[in-house]
Order: structure tokens, then sequence, then C-alpha cells
């Protein structure tokens, strides 16, 4: 429910730059 950033900040985590719409 945080929108596209949250999303992105996870995968940062992750080294993996995946955008999706929670």
């Amino acid at each position: 429910s945080g929108g596209k950033i949250s999303c992105r900040v996870e995968h940062v985590s992750l080294k993996d730059p995946l955008i999706t719409d929670w």
C-alpha cells in the first residue's frame, strides 16, 4: 500500500530493480 516507491526500496535491497505496483 506504499506504492511503487515501497516496492522499489525492497527490490533495491535485493539488488533487483523491479518496479511493481503494490
